[in-house]
C-alpha cells in the first residue's frame, strides 16, 4: 500500500552550467570509461534541494511531497540506482559511470549502455546538479533497501517530556527514552488513501508498529492517535483519517 511503485519510464532532464565538461567522446572511447569500476566520491543519499528546503521550512513531508526527487549514489561506479519521483514512483534502472572528471548516469537496455541520462556537476561537498534540479545530501547511506529521508532532516536530536525527561531520536530510528516507543519511522509517501495528516510508525520493535500522527509546532514535537473519519465501501480500510488524542509532547533542546 505504501510501496514505492518502479516505473520503466525515463525522462531525459539537462540543464545546468557544466562550465568547461568536454564532450567525452572526444576523450576517450565507449570502451574506456564505460568500463571504468572506481570509487564514486558523491555516494550517499540526495534530496532534491526544493523538497528539502520545504521540509524544513514546513515541518509537513505531506506537504513536502509534490515535485520531489530522491536518489541513493551507489559507494563504486557501474552499479544500478534508481531516480525516485514523489517518493512514489521510481524511473528505469540507472547506472553510474565517471567520465574523466565527472559523473554520468546511463540508462540499460539489454545489458548495454543505450543513452546518458544525467550528467552530473558538483557544487560542493553537500550539493550536486544532477539533470536541471540541485540536490542535497541527506546522508552518507547507500542503503536502498533501507530509505532514510525524514530522520536526520526533521526528528533527530534531543528532547524533553513534560516531566523533563531526556528523550533521544536517532538518525537510524531508534527512540531512548520513552518508555512505550523504541523505534520510529517517519512516513514520507501520501499518495494512498488514509493519510490526510502527517503520519508516523511508532513501536517497541521494528516489526511491531502502529500509525499515529505527528506535528511539529517550531520546537515542539507532537504525536497523536489516529481518528478514523471514514472507511471503505469495500473493506474495513480507513480512507480518511484526522489527528485524535494527543499522547506526547515532546520539546527540542537546543
Amino acid at each position: 500500500m505504501r510501496t514505492i511503485i518502479f516505473i520503466a519510464t525515463i525522462g531525459f532532464l539537462c540543464s545546468c552550467s557544466f562550465g568547461d565538461l568536454r564532450d567525452s567522446d572526444s576523450t576517450s572511447t565507449p570502451e574506456d570509461f564505460k568500463k571504468l569500476d572506481t570509487i564514486v566520491s558523491i555516494s550517499g543519499s540526495w534530496l532534491s534541494e526544493a523538497c528539502f528546503n520545504s521540509i524544513i521550512e514546513s515541518k509537513s513531508p505531506r506537504k513536502s511531497q509534490d515535485g520531489s526527487h530522491y536518489i541513493v549514489i551507489p559507494g563504486k561506479t557501474l552499479q544500478q540506482t534508481t531516480m525516485i519521483y514523489n517518493f512514489h514512483e521510481g524511473g528505469a534502472s540507472l547506472v553510474i559511470l565517471k567520465n574523466n572528471e565527472h559523473y554520468e548516469f546511463w540508462w540499460m537496455q539489454d545489458d548495454r549502455f543505450a543513452q546518458k541520462v544525467y550528467e552530473v556537476k558538483i557544487i560542493s561537498q553537500s550539493k550536486i546538479c544532477i539533470g536541471d534540479k540541485v540536490f542535497v545530501k541527506i546522508s552518507s547511506s547507500t542503503d536502498t533497501d533501507n530509505y532514510k529521508v525524514l530522520e536526520d532532516i526533521l526528528f533527530k536530536g534531543i528532547y524533553t517530556d513534560t516531566d523533563k525527561n531526556r528523550i533521544e531520536f536517532t538518525g537510524n530510528g531508534q527512540i531512548i527514552g520513552l518508555d512505550d516507543f523504541h523505534f520510529y519511522d517517519p512516513i514520507v509517501d501520501y499518495y494512498d488513501e488514509g493519510m490526510q495528516v502527517d503520519q508516523i510508525l511508532l513501536g517497541n520493535s521494528k516489526n511491531d508498529r502502529d500509525y499515529f500522527g505527528f506535528k511539529f509546532q517550531g520546537d515542539t514535537l507532537e504525536l497523536y492517535m489516529l481518528n478514523c473519519v471514514e472507511h471503505g465501501n469495500d473493506s474495513n480500510d480507513c480512507e480518511i483519517v484526522e489527528y485524535g488524542q494527543l499522547i506526547h509532547k515532546l520539546w527540542r533542546q537546543k
